[in-house]
């Protein structure tokens, strides 16, 4: 390494400078340009699957891309995710609940820059939910809209809610998985 004159501290400071600043710059790029948290690979038969989510549910090819994306990343089936955002939001991404809940998945009162992160919190709210219900689908989805208090979440609504995503859950997935 040629020092042109510093000492080899100074060097060694300036170096890693140098590479935070690379760090930091690509990370912003990744985010500017992509517009999703997570780098998303398709493989020809996932195509098929979010072409055929995107005219299930009506909405675009990428928001589709989103939650197969998320839904093989945490395991949940990615027709079931979508199927949770039409009672919670219409799909809508601009979507504001009565008690302020935000976006197509309702997860937070916080409103997110990208569908990615939105989606991927609702995800992971559904994850927990499956872990407290031990496995319990119904029970789950239940939680989901209500919360984690037996009393709220064995209510009528959210039992009904939970009917509801799953009744769309089934007809999409005929339409989704199916051979033709």
């Amino acid at each position: 390494m040629v020092t042109n004159g510093g000492n080899s501290k100074e060097m060694k400071i300036l170096y890693r400078i140098g590479i935070t600043a690379c760090l930091v710059l690509s990370l912003f790029m990744s985010f500017k340009f992509y517009n999703v948290a997570i780098p998303i690979k398709v493989q020809d038969t996932e195509a098929i699957t979010i072409k055929r989510m995107a005219q299930a549910f009506n909405i675009t090819y990428e928001v589709s891309k989103i939650f197969v994306s998320h839904g093989r990343l945490k395991g949940i089936d990615p027709v079931l995710l979508a199927s949770i955002a039409v009672p919670e939001s219409g799909n809508n991404p601009n979507a504001v609940s009565p008690k302020g809940y935000k976006g197509r998945m309702q997860s937070d009162t916080h409103k997110y820059q990208f569908d990615s992160v939105e989606i991927l919190n609702g995800t992971e709210k559904l994850v927990q939910f499956m872990k407290y219900a031990n496995g319990d689908i119904v029970q789950a989805l239940a939680m989901y809209n209500g919360g984690t208090n037996p009393q709220v979440y064995n209510s009528r609504q959210c039992q009904g809610y939970a009917k509801t995503v799953l009744k769309i859950y089934t007809n999409a997935r005929e339409i989704v998985y199916s051979r033709t």
